[in-house]
């Protein structure tokens, strides 16, 4: 065993910040595995829970003198990547808007104002990427939801993270985790029916 696996995590977060590259390493590693399975489980795809997860080590590597250790390395690269992910999805829905709702060709309604109202159950980006993929059907059920209806699903029904830890990972209080999780939990299983076209069955 070397001198910095012997080390505990908050001894290995200052030589870190005092940069010490093999100390983040060891931190990274440390943590690695538990950050791309949350990345595939919000992205649901494998090459972009690797970007995500990369992107996510990336920053807070960038970061680490900010970090002031009020949680765990591993939460706070949890957070991290959990925003990075919020980020992209609002990303790619107004990528989307602007791809197919141009202000360049605008419709307009009987009284001449421009109005053009998306769909609501037209999928986004990420949906139409996972239809071409082999996933099993909670995934894909999955990635229709809303980003924090997806955020609650995988961080309780997935990890099986407390509500006290879902609580300080998404910054919110407990009653409004409990309140969205419920939510999250309806539109799932509204979902699944409609995919699965049995609404017998229950998840």
């Amino acid at each position: 065993m070397s001198k910095q696996e012997s080390m505990s995590g908050n001894e290995l977060v200052k030589l870190a910040q005092e940069g010490n590259r093999a100390a983040f390493d060891e931190l990274a590693g440390m943590c690695a595995e538990k950050i791309y399975n949350l990345a595939f489980r919000l992205t649901g795809h494998t090459e972009a829970a690797e970007d995500l997860a990369q992107d996510a080590l990336v920053n807070a590597f960038k970061g680490i003198t900010k970090f002031k250790q009020e949680c765990s390395f591993s939460s706070w690269v949890y957070r991290i990547t959990m925003n990075l992910w919020k980020n992209r999805v609002k990303y790619e829905n107004r990528r989307f808007f602007f791809r197919h709702f141009s202000l360049d060709s605008p419709r307009e309604t009987g009284n001449g104002k421009i109005m053009r109202e998306l769909p609501s159950k037209d999928p986004d980006p990420e949906t139409e990427l996972e239809k071409s993929m082999e996933k099993d059907t909670v995934q894909k059920v999955l990635n229709e939801l809303d980003y924090q209806a997806r955020l609650m699903i995988v961080l309780r029904d997935l990890e099986g993270r407390s509500y006290e830890e879902i609580s300080e990972l998404a910054g919110c209080r407990l009653g409004t985790v409990k309140s969205r999780l419920a939510r999250a939990r309806e539109l799932l299983k509204e979902k699944y029916l409609e995919y699965s076209g049995d609404n017998k069955n229950e998840l």
